[in-house]
């Protein structure tokens, strides 16, 4: 009934509630909302611990680094390595790496960080 009508906010706050992270990203982004201020509540949400909420924000913006974040937060160690190092952020790369017990790459993430 909601997407028949265009009430799309209805959707996603349906989806993001189900935990649907597919729909509620199309949803989203079928909003049109301001990219900064997305960028500011996924930041926000990952300071209160919703993960989810914040990965969503974070995806629909494209913020790798935010994205990283979330995804090592919700413990999903492999998944944010990718999103770090396409962000450049070899330190939390490293981190992952040592959590998935991939110590040879951490250690080259920790060599290539330039963090002490």
């Amino acid at each position: 009934m909601y997407q028949k009508t265009g009430q799309n906010e209805k959707l996603f706050l349906i989806y993001e509630k189900k935990k649907d992270f597919e729909k509620a990203v199309k949803y989203l982004k079928l909003l049109g909302e301001d990219k900064e201020q997305l960028k500011k509540e996924g930041e926000t949400f990952l300071q209160k611990r919703r993960y989810l909420q914040a990965l969503i924000r974070f995806f629909v913006v494209g913020d790798n680094k935010g994205i990283g974040e979330s995804y090592y937060k919700m413990k999903k160690y492999r998944e944010s390595i990718e999103y770090f190092e396409v962000a450049g952020d070899s330190y939390s790369a490293a981190n992952a790496y040592y959590k998935i017990k991939d110590y040879q790459n951490a250690a080259k993430a920790y060599l290539d960080s330039q963090e002490d």
